[in-house]
């Protein structure tokens, strides 16, 4: 998700196979998994189980939706724009959701099927002229079809996981732990608006973006 959103910040990204508008993304903050990890470890310190499986997830309780997460990213980035190489501000605009491998096929062959073709016959006229930039364009359409090819089960699939068990333990020690806030992993609690904008898009910014910036420069 991280790496999609933030080519869209970059302006890298104008179009996403995202689904139908109820398909949804699987996720949960990090600090929530290490709570749950604790608390689990906590609780089975006495009774050592190997037949127990906690799928700390968000799918069942809190559906984050993909068009929503689009949402949020053009918000977050709308407000606060990514810079370019001469500092100036990358303005984004609404992503297009492509809805299902039809209208992503007629996107491809639209946008970048007909430029080939015509690059294609261009480059035959010109004795091979052309041919580096044909070779490499060619092989960048390729490879984006066989990532899709590769991932559109799962940007389709809307798998719910079972979080019985996660959520069973979290009711028997709500009322033993005195600080519970402090070790949540309740994922009805989050408000993913207001966790994406101010908070993973800024941390993600601040703590890889910026970093790898910084690193890429210094070398």
């Amino acid at each position: 998700m991280d790496s999609i959103m933030f080519s869209y910040g970059k302006g890298k990204i104008t179009c996403f196979l995202s689904g139908d508008g109820d398909t949804f993304i699987d996720v949960i903050p990090a600090d929530m998994v290490v709570n749950a990890m604790v608390v689990a470890m906590a609780a089975h310190e006495s009774q050592p189980t190997k037949s127990i499986i906690y799928h700390v997830s968000s799918s069942s309780r809190n559906i984050l939706k993909n068009d929503d997460c689009f949402d949020y990213g053009y918000h977050y980035f709308s407000h606060y724009p990514l810079t370019n190489n001469r500092g100036k501000s990358i303005k984004v605009g609404k992503l297009k959701l492509l809805r299902n491998m039809s209208e992503f096929m007629n996107y491809v062959a639209m946008r970048y099927g007909l430029q080939l073709k015509v690059l294609y016959l261009v480059n035959v006229i010109f004795c091979n002229m052309y041919k580096d930039v044909y070779d490499d364009l060619n092989s960048k359409l390729k490879a984006m079809m066989r990532m899709v090819e590769l991932y559109k089960s799962y940007l389709f699939m809307k798998v719910v996981f079972d979080d019985t068990n996660i959520e069973n333990l979290r009711m028997e020690i709500e009322n033993n732990i005195m600080n519970m806030e402090m070790f949540n992993f309740d994922p009805k609690s989050i408000d993913w608006g207001d966790y994406l904008i101010n908070t993973h898009f800024p941390g993600i910014l601040k703590h890889v973006v910026m970093r790898r910036r910084s690193q890429y420069n210094h070398n």
